[in-house]
């Protein structure tokens, strides 16, 4: 059986859950199940997301929407091939779970307690996350730590009731009052990997998946310990300065106040199609298979929006698939332009546009 083949419930309930899961890679998945099926979702912030991408790749009844190298995927499974345990009557598709935040002034507080508890731990601990982004509301406090020993460091955390493993530890401040705040660790194994990990952990997710994008355009491969020669896996780069990795990509560097990408105002002002670019790619259109992208500026538009267009040609020779979307946001345009590599990402784009 296809994805498309599922039934549209479910269909719409793993979008759903694929599109909550890459708005914020760096939280754990989640779960339940839609007309008959086990539906997940799994993103690199959980210890095991490589063994089940292999897993669920390989047990020959799951299928697989997203896309691993961007931190994010959802699995399908009939329901009577494993155990359901979020209970069989939880539709996802009914709603969302809303994730409870704080006032950045009070997570500020809390983040500093916490360094001030790790920094005997550690060579190097940073702020990541929103609370580096410097978000108004804030749903976790994340950071970036080298430690002086790594097997003292994890005996440290599990004192303090943290769990998972030697790269990734989450712990939970209880605030009172009902309300928990996760705390999350990215653990660096050498200095070299601290630029990798504070670029991709501060975030947002499309800027994570503007940079995956450029690197994989070029051959590379971005992710949280350097970037990488995608055919041999040879490093290209690795360095304790996030500032090195915007060089490597030739983009200019963004201060964390300006990588909330999501949350940037709608902007109503006509925009050039030049340097303003993240992608740089010097050309507005693009193809891809069968695929043709073209993405016109406001002023190529005569409108306030980005709009993007699709053509999808028939290899049969039938009638070419033609649509458009229209963005307010210039970064919100250029991501999907950048990103669309085939079909699976244009029902994506679809889906969260319709």
């Amino acid at each position: 059986m296809t994805f498309e083949e599922l039934p549209i419930m479910t269909q719409a309930a793993a979008w759903r859950l694929l599109r909550e899961a890459e708005r914020d890679v760096q939280a754990c998945g989640d779960s339940g199940v839609a007309i008959g099926y086990w539906v997940k979702s799994h993103t690199v912030g959980c210890p095991d997301f490589r063994e089940r991408w292999e897993q669920y790749s390989k047990d020959g009844v799951s299928i697989l929407i997203g896309d691993p190298e961007a931190g994010a995927f959802v699995s399908i499974t009939p329901q009577g091939s494993r155990k359901a345990t979020m209970g069989a009557e939880m539709l996802i598709e009914l709603g969302r779970r809303v994730k409870k935040t704080i006032p950045l002034a009070t997570a500020d507080q809390l983040a500093e307690i916490i360094l001030n508890q790790l920094r005997p731990e550690s060579e190097v601990v940073l702020v990541a996350g929103s609370v580096r982004r410097r978000r108004p509301e804030v749903g976790d406090i994340e950071f970036v730590v080298l430690p002086k020993d790594l097997s003292e460091f994890l005996k440290f955390l599990a004192s303090h009731n943290f769990s998972g493993g030697d790269r990734i530890q989450k712990g939970t401040l209880h605030l009172g009052h009902g309300k928990d705040l996760p705390v999350e660790l990215y653990i660096a194994h050498d200095k070299k990997e601290l630029g990798a990990l504070l670029f991709m952990y501060t975030g947002d997710w499309q800027h994570n998946i503007a940079m995956r994008s450029i690197a994989k355009r070029r051959g590379w491969k971005l992710d949280q310990y350097g970037i990488w020669d995608a055919k041999t896996g040879e490093p290209l780069l690795q360095s304790p300065d996030e500032r090195d990795f915007y060089d490597f990509l030739g983009v200019d560097y963004h201060i964390p106040e300006d990588r909330s990408f999501k949350d940037r105002p709608k902007k109503k002002k006509k925009a050039t199609m030049g340097a303003e670019m993240l992608i740089e790619l010097g050309s507005s259109k693009r193809k891809v298979g069968y695929i043709s992208l073209e993405l016109l500026s406001p002023e190529e538009d005569q409108t306030d929006n980005w709009v993007l267009k699709i053509e999808r040609i028939d290899p049969f020779g039938g009638v070419p698939w033609e649509h458009e979307v229209s963005f307010e946001e210039q970064d919100t345009a250029l991501t999907w332009y950048n990103t669309i590599n085939g079909d699976e990402d244009l029902d994506a784009l679809i889906s969260q546009t319709s």
